[in-house]
């Protein structure tokens, strides 16, 4: 079965059309269009049926692989980079509590069960459905509600202005075309309301540590070697993440402007960082003191207003 409450959010991810459930599946009420997505164990499969882009089919693999070996076990109060985004996100959340939080590339969507905790409507998207039947399962052992779909960013199938707060932790660098995914959160997100986002920006960090996962920095020249070396030399076995970008401060203020974000906000975005290729705590200690200068920042928060 499919929530009522879910259905009425979703349109058609091709041409947003409203969407009837009949046996089982959904079906697009406009008959030129005539499409049909399945529902796998109440989550809708709302990705369009042309083959995905290299970009996001690599996302796609690395990612689901990963969630396949997921612990469900999740620690909610002592995971310190999850403390750290949900008191960021809390701060422009709570004035929005009657509006509905939606969790952009969810993943395991913690962030989202905390909220559900404290009564919001909570609404997760992901490109890997393990992960969001995982989430699904975290939620209901914790007694929680949420919704949850399987969709891609670049054409999601929600209907305009419908979300009261979006969070795009680490997701919108995924995208080789990062203008159109960013242009969707726009088109979702409800009139005054906001979009966090967390983004890897170009610093000494990403052009250092940052390529030993793959990282392509969106600069000019930087951006066309980094792909050569990444993807042509190294066949992509760096790439940890998927495809994954960095941008410079002026190249993500300018896509969020060209999406049509009114006020936009940035700063250090300042969390746990795991560094997982250093084994020894004394030297990750270290670099996580030297992530906190400006040359070395590893990400920057945006807070954009619709």
């Amino acid at each position: 079965m499919l929530d009522s409450k879910l259905l009425k959010m979703l349109v058609c991810p091709v041409c947003r059309n409203g969407l009837d459930f009949k046996h089982g599946q959904l079906r697009c009420r406009n008959a030129a269009c005539g499409a049909t997505y399945t529902i796998n164990e109440d989550i809708p499969i709302m990705i369009p049926s042309h083959k995905l882009t290299s970009d996001l089919e690599l996302t796609w693999e690395r990612w689901e692989r990963s969630y396949s070996h997921a612990s469900l076990a999740v620690d909610l109060e002592h995971d310190r980079g999850l403390q750290d985004s949900n008191r960021f996100i809390r701060q422009y959340a709570n004035s929005r509590k009657k509006g509905i939080y939606f969790e952009a590339g969810c993943g395991l969507a913690k962030n989202a069960l905390l909220l559900a905790r404290d009564g919001f409507t909570v609404v997760g998207l992901d490109i890997c459905i393990g992960a969001l039947k995982k989430a699904k399962e975290i939620f209901q052992r914790e007694g929680q509600r949420g919704f949850f779909v399987c969709g891609d960013m670049n054409c999601m199938p929600f209907r305009d202005d419908l979300f009261g707060t979006i969070y795009a932790g680490g997701s919108i660098e995924h995208f080789s075309d990062t203008l159109s995914s960013v242009k969707e959160l726009h088109r979702v997100l409800a009139k005054n309301s906001i979009l966090i986002a967390t983004v890897p920006l170009v610093s000494l960090s990403t052009l250092t540590y940052g390529q030993l996962s793959g990282n392509i920095p969106d600069v000019p020249f930087l951006r066309q070697l980094a792909e050569f070396i990444q993807i042509r030399l190294f066949k992509k076995r760096l790439m940890i993440y998927g495809y994954e970008k960095s941008f410079t401060i002026r190249k993500i203020y300018n896509i969020f402007q060209k999406a049509g974000f009114s006020e936009i906000e940035y700063g250090p975005y300042h969390t746990h960082w795991e560094i997982k290729f250093f084994r020894n705590n004394y030297v990750k200690r270290i670099i996580r003191r030297i992530s906190r200068c400006r040359p070395f920042w590893p990400f920057i928060y945006i807070l954009a207003e619709k």
